[in-house]
């Protein structure tokens, strides 16, 4: 099954990173799937983060199948995260924060996991956690949860997805309305939504 031509939209939502935003950007570029889209917007960022992406700028223009850099004022985390859906164009959607590293191969691995179960609506991983110089931090973080199929009453009870590990399909996403804006934790709320009505695949 040659699953290259799956278009995967990455959005990296930017606040006050600029001492990450350029690994993170990084991380993407350096994925081994080549047909993805990026997303990025700076969300009123008041220090240097809009110039460490500009550094980057021809880069991400020459690198991905559509670049698209957005640098405006601040309207929060929840709010540009839906911006992104508006604006996505892949069959499946990706976020990651700006002070987050993807490893090469994520994005090959779950496009081939979604791809070979359609009934999966999401596909979530482990996190290795790391210090402000991205060395790992040994056992900071160490997940009991590993499980796959209908997971909302698993989730009810506490939210084990970390969001830099998920993928999702864009036409879920959609059914389900993105992201809800009357609650300050942007993530779990959602995850909660999908499992409703998705199976979700362990990777």
């Amino acid at each position: 099954m040659n699953t290259n031509n799956r278009l995967v939209t990455v959005c990296i939502p930017a606040y006050n990173h600029e001492n990450f935003i350029q690994e993170t950007i990084n991380s993407i570029i350096k994925q081994t799937y080549k047909n993805i889209e990026l997303l990025i917007i700076n969300d009123g960022s008041p220090d240097n983060t809009h110039e460490k992406i500009m550094e980057l700028y021809d880069e991400c223009r020459d690198r991905f199948v559509n670049f698209l850099y957005i640098n405006r004022e601040n309207r929060g985390l929840i709010s540009t995260l839906n911006e992104f859906i508006q604006i996505a164009k892949g069959d499946y959607f990706s976020a990651i924060a700006s002070d987050d590293i993807a490893l090469e191969t994520k994005i090959k691995k779950q496009v081939e996991v979604l791809e070979k179960n359609p009934d999966y609506g999401m596909c979530y991983g482990n996190m290795i956690s790391i210090d402000n110089d991205s060395n790992i931090i040994p056992n900071k973080y160490k997940t009991k949860y590993n499980k796959s199929g209908y997971l909302f009453e698993d989730l009810l009870f506490r939210n084990f997805i970390t969001a830099p590990t998920v993928m999702l399909r864009k036409s879920v996403l959609d059914s389900v309305g993105g992201y809800d804006t009357k609650y300050k934790i942007e993530d779990h709320p959602l995850w909660l939504k999908i499992a409703k009505i998705s199976k979700i695949y362990y990777l």
